[in-house]
């Protein structure tokens, strides 16, 4: 079947049959799509592929907003039709719309550092959003209906659950990591100099001891005793290794430790 042919856009409908609005938009209840968008799906619909291709992904712009429920209306159509090439250039364009929005809620729940964290947070909310987008039970069709309130509600779940569950680890490790583990770190070689002076530990002591037990530790490992973060191919003792954790982890305690300190720093500046 040749490319252009998989999926008949512009097929016109049957008498019979339901509207294109009627078949595309409604859901039992009174949730219906906004006329805008109803116009705009209808509108389109008239479009050869090429063109209405060329308009959902911007390479043929056109003078009104696409919106996202048009997006989805047609994801979903090519989808079910077979057109996976359309499909996929439609994805992307869904995904550019959400990336901004998806990338300041990782920061407002505190999961956007260290970086492969929020990378692999935000794939996780992109794998749930077209799982849900190409569901083929009528309960997906609401995603035509209201995008930003399906979206809002799946990576607000997402993101809670994950940030409990870093809490959850770093709660637990608090409690399981014993009142020595300080002493032992500070007994290592200590290869850096600058906390030398008995003034410049006072200040560091005082500071550090804002911090969770755990993320002191991965602080001083690092900044005192100059072990790197993960284990590397020489086989030498690391902050995981020792901290028994994950690096990542261990870049998440670092990351609080710098925004922790930083917030110290600053006031000590204003007193000063």
């Amino acid at each position: 079947m040749p490319r252009d042919a998989v999926i008949q856009y512009n097929t016109p409908m049957d008498a019979g049959e339901s509207s294109i609005v009627e078949q595309s938009v409604a859901l039992a209840g009174s949730y219906v799509a906004e006329p805008h968008v109803s116009a705009q799906i209808v509108a389109f619909g008239r479009l050869s592929r090429s063109s209405l291709l060329g308009a959902l992904t911007g390479e043929s712009p056109v003078g009104d907003r696409i919106w996202e429920e048009t997006l989805v209306h047609f994801l979903r159509l090519a989808n079910s039709s077979g057109d996976n090439r359309a499909a996929a250039a439609i994805s992307r364009a869904i995904t550019a719309r959400v990336a901004g929005r998806l990338a300041r809620m990782t920061k407002v729940w505190r999961l956007g550092h260290p970086p492969d964290l929020a990378e692999d947070v935000i794939d996780e909310v992109l794998t749930d959003l077209y799982d849900q987008l190409l569901r083929p039970d009528v309960s997906a069709k609401f995603w035509e209906i209201r995008f930003w309130v399906c979206f809002n509600r799946r990576a607000l779940n997402i993101l809670r659950r994950r940030r409990f569950e870093i809490d959850q680890v770093v709660a637990e490790e608090d409690e399981g990591w014993d009142e020595d583990a300080l002493d032992r770190v500070m007994g290592a070689p200590a290869p850096l100099t600058r906390f030398d002076q008995p003034e410049t530990r006072a200040v560091m002591v005082d500071a550090l001891s804002r911090l969770p037990m755990n993320v002191r530790t991965a602080f001083l490992l690092k900044h005192w005793s100059g072990y790197q973060e993960e284990p590397g191919p020489d086989g030498a003792p690391s902050i995981a290794s020792v901290m028994g954790i994950s690096g990542r982890t261990v870049r998440n305690y670092l990351a609080k430790a710098a925004r922790e300190l930083a917030v110290w720093r600053a006031e000590a500046e204003q007193n000063a």
